[in-house]
């Protein structure tokens, strides 16, 4: 009647070990499917943050003249509430709400927006903006600084990111 394996375990050995390959393969394929998710999350914020970095530093700063500087006392304050501009154009905006025009108007905003796979199919991330002052060191303060930090972060609808994805920059004026 067939081969008798003693112990047991050498009779096995070759099924077991095809599944750790196989379990090993679809582990792999895992780590690699997170890093491009990721890379995704990253080119995304990345180009929302060219739109944040086309905008005046604060709206104390959007219309002085070349050459004329603004005390940072001057500078809006960062309220927690955030703002209901048309951040980054997409979908039908509020009929009341206007395009964002100072990094500051950024701040506390929460908008889904998708990145395009080939034949027209959507991956969309959820973004939460964050603008804050920071100082010299960039460390987060509570004064008005020349300095404001611009975090992205980003998570997809469906969770198939095990983290967000957080993306940062820090803008300086003048």
């Amino acid at each position: 009647r067939g081969r008798r394996c003693l112990p047991y375990w050498h009779c096995s050995s070759p099924r077991f070990l095809s599944f750790n390959q196989k379990q090993t393969q679809l582990h792999s394929q895992e780590r690699i499917v997170q890093a491009e998710l990721e890379q995704m999350a990253a080119n995304t914020a990345a180009e929302l943050m060219a739109v944040v970095r086309s905008r005046a530093f604060d709206d104390a700063t959007a219309d002085v003249s070349p050459g004329t500087t603004v005390d940072s006392d001057e500078f809006a304050d960062l309220d927690s509430e955030g703002s209901n501009c048309n951040a980054f154009f997409r979908g039908d905006p509020d009929e009341d709400a206007e395009v964002c025009t100072a990094i500051e108007d950024f701040h506390g905003i929460t908008a889904d927006f998708p990145f395009v796979l080939p034949e027209d199919e959507e991956f969309v991330f959820e973004i939460d903006v964050e603008v804050e002052y920071v100082d010299a060191d960039m460390q987060p303060t509570a004064q008005k600084t020349n300095y404001k930090k611009v975090t992205m972060t980003m998570e997809d609808e469906e969770e198939r990111l095990h983290s967000p994805v957080e993306y940062s920059e820090v803008f300086s004026y003048p």
